[in-house]
Parts: structure tokens; C-alpha cells; sequence
């Protein structure tokens, strides 16, 4: 009904200008060109207002909504955790890479791993000398 009264007025107002650009001294005749753009405009398009939707409709709509974004945030959070083994899985095979080629060449920004020595342990002394003593 909005829509019907809103068409009305608006071809009532191009009928009023239509008027008042043929009863114009000053109108120049129109070119080739814009009478092609007024044929090829579309005819008026009617709009329909959507339907209201009932309760129950609603409902199901905003449940299939939730749902589908606590889904997708379960599905994230699985990735997430999948992500960071997998990160941590690549970090550690390139730290024992780099600790596997660091024995055989330099490896600019690692420093050398320190050589420990096994020090022989001094002789003990008899318990009971020292006793004694």
C-alpha cells in the first residue's frame, strides 16, 4: 500500500517535470543518446514487503545461528590445537636439526657447545686411618 503511493507521486512528479521541460522555451531538443536511456530503462519494479515471520520461526532461526557459530568455534579451537603441535613438532626437529649440523660445521648464531671432561676422582683414604689420626 506504502509502495503503490509511493509509485503514484513519483510518476506524478516525471509527468510534472515531463510538462515543464516540453512547455519550456529553453529545453533543447533531446539527442539520440538519452532518448535510448529512457527506452532502455526498466519498467517500475514492484516491491513486496517480506512477511513476518512467526515465533517459532524466529527461534529456529537464531538456534540454526548460534549452533552453527558454536560449531564453528569448536572447529577453531580443534585447529588451534592441531596448529600448535604442529608448530611444536617443526620447532623441535629444527632445534635437533641445527644441534645435528652444529657437530659438523659453524653455525652462525649458535655458540659452540662446551666440552665436558670426566675428572678422575682422587683416591679416598681408609676410613680407619682416618680415625685413628
Amino acid at each position: 500500500m506504502l509502495i503503490a503511493a509511493i509509485q503514484a507521486a513519483t510518476t506524478r512528479v516525471l509527468a510534472i517535470l515531463a510538462g515543464i521541460n516540453r512547455s519550456s522555451r529553453l529545453s533543447r531538443p533531446m539527442t539520440v543518446l538519452a532518448k535510448r536511456s529512457l527506452a532502455s530503462r526498466p519498467a517500475a519494479v514492484t516491491l513486496v514487503a517480506p512477511q513476518r515471520l512467526s515465533l517459532a520461526d524466529q527461534w529456529d532461526r537464531l538456534a540454526g545461528v548460534l549452533g552453527g557459530a558454536i560449531t564453528n568455534a569448536q572447529q577453531a579451537k580443534q585447529l588451534q590445537s592441531s596448529a600448535t603441535q604442529q608448530l611444536d613438532l617443526a620447532q623441535y626437529a629444527l632445534s635437533t636439526l641445527m644441534d645435528e649440523l652444529s657437530a659438523v660445521m659453524l653455525v652462525p648464531g649458535r655458540r659452540e657447545r662446551a666440552a665436558v671432561y670426566v675428572l678422575e676422582t682422587a683416591p679416598q683414604r681408609a676410613v680407619s686411618q682416618a680415625l685413628a689420626a
